[in-house]
């Protein structure tokens, strides 16, 4: 079972072999790429140095995809992803919006 943030009402793990349809290509890109940061410490560490976010070592990163916010007001404010830094003393929330 997943454990999901407290900010998410509903969210899937970000997968490398995403199990969705061709037809979902931006969900599938979104998956593919949120998976690989958590993987390629390397990825994250520019990516969200950038935002002066310190990846190290001992953070924890996790992604997730066909995220609903928990105070979402309508049906289709739904981001492609979220993904949430935790750090010893931080945790760091960042959607994702995704267009091909």
């Amino acid at each position: 079972m997943i454990v999901l943030p407290n900010s998410l009402k509903q969210g899937e793990r970000a997968r490398l072999i995403p199990v969705l349809a061709d037809t979902s290509r931006e969900k599938r890109i979104a998956s593919i790429f949120l998976s690989l940061l958590p993987q390629v410490p390397g990825l994250a560490a520019d990516l969200f140095g950038s935002l002066n976010v310190r990846v190290g070592k001992r953070s924890n990163i996790e992604t997730f995809t066909e995220i609903v916010l928990s105070g979402a007001q309508q049906k289709d404010d739904r981001p492609d992803g979220l993904v949430n830094i935790k750090n010893s003393k931080k945790d760091w929330p960042a959607l994702f919006e995704v267009k091909i």
